[in-house]
């Protein structure tokens, strides 16, 4: 389906029914999307409780439930207090930073705000660190007018010296390595020095070694996960290997067309691995916080996760068909890939004879080893 068409799919689906209730074909309808795709991901939905169904007269009814959110990552909960401080809060930062500058505030300067108003005055508000750092779960939008309903006064002061601290920044990258410096997180630190390396244009065969030594590194000090997440990790680690040994065997650096395709999948790559860490990063965040629990983080997360594991496997995998792969020159491999590609233009039981030859082939090398 393509990377991200899962992720877009269902919020989609999720968007049309926060308008209203309604049916399979009016999601269609209105969406446009593959009417067999929303029906599978209107069934996940439902076991997730994400979304419910209600027989209304002659049709069945699809309903957004009050356990996802709009307006927070992946969807999940607040209760009603913590929504108004962090609206609050918002309101706050909208003000004082307008009275501060007559710059336009911006997404990642108000999270990067509000990230560090809430761990110093001790706020209880979900927060973590996810892809460009620290993040309240409920995002700042530039284009809303958020309520106040009242906070305390060291709060209000707080919320002052932050954004006159902040204002010196011109630009977002200043705010997003201003929060880096203070926080001292070795592994965002690594995934800068990584990015920087891959967006040089001085890009070249030393720097992958560099890169290389640095994901070594970036991987030790990762989150784990599940299973396939350690492995992706792993299986990454040793691509880049495989890809510093053959560079000269493929890479072309004065084809300056075949050099920026190779580079681009390669930051690709990365990028998707960044997203995939930095998720689970976020997620155990949540986690150790004591802000949700762990079924409820599982089920929210899933959806993206599983993309974000799709999208590393396809990126991956183009990197990996660019490196020159040599085949043994060995009879006996010879004779496995030809069952394997043309097996199926063999009879039952010539198929089974050639099976016995190969294991029989296998069995006299060991005893003569």
């Amino acid at each position: 389906m393509g990377r991200g068409s899962t992720q877009i799919l269902i919020r989609n689906i999720l968007e049309s029914l926060a308008k209203a209730p309604k049916s399979s074909s009016e999601i269609v309808e209105e969406t446009g999307l593959d009417r067999t795709a929303i029906s599978r991901y209107l069934e996940i939905l439902k076991e997730s409780g994400f979304v419910i169904e209600e027989q209304q007269g002659t049709s069945k009814k699809f309903i957004l439930s009050s356990k996802y959110r709009l307006d927070t990552y992946f969807g999940l909960s607040l209760d009603s207090e913590t929504n108004k401080l962090i609206d609050s809060l918002y309101h706050l930062i909208q003000k004082s930073w307008k009275e501060t500058t007559e710059r336009k505030l911006l997404k990642t300067t108000a999270q990067k705000i509000m990230y560090q108003v809430i761990e110093t005055c001790n706020l209880k508000i979900p927060h973590g660190w996810y892809i460009y750092g620290g993040v309240c779960v409920k995002p700042f939008d530039y284009t809303k007018t958020y309520d106040f309903t009242g906070v305390s006064d060291h709060i209000v002061t707080c919320v002052n010296e932050t954004v006159v601290e902040y204002s010196k920044n011109n630009f977002e990258y200043e705010s997003k390595q201003l929060q880096y410096k203070k926080a001292g997180k070795e592994l965002y630190d690594i995934k800068e020095d990584i990015l920087k390396l891959l967006y040089s244009k001085n890009f070249s065969k030393n720097s992958m070694y560099v890169f290389q030594k640095f994901f070594t590194k970036f991987w030790k000090i990762a989150p784990s996960e599940d299973k396939l997440y350690d492995n992706l990790l792993n299986d990454y680690d040793t691509l880049l290997i495989d890809i510093t040994k053959e560079w000269d065997n493929f890479v072309d650096e004065k084809n300056e067309r075949n050099f920026a395709e190779f580079k681009q999948k390669l930051t690709s790559s990365f990028e998707a691995i960044w997203k995939m860490v930095a998720m689970a990063n976020f997620r155990i965040d949540l986690y150790t916080g004591e802000y949700y629990l762990e079924k409820e983080l599982n089920e929210h997360f899933k959806f993206d996760m599983n993309q974000a594991k799709e999208d590393v496997i396809e990126l991956g995998s183009e990197l990996n068909e660019m490196i020159p792969f040599e085949e043994p020159n060995d009879p006996l491999y010879q004779e496995f890939t030809t069952l394997i590609k043309e097996g199926h233009k063999l009879s039952e039981e010539e198929q089974k004879k050639r099976i016995e030859q190969f294991n029989a082939e296998i069995e006299k090398r060991k005893n003569s080893q």
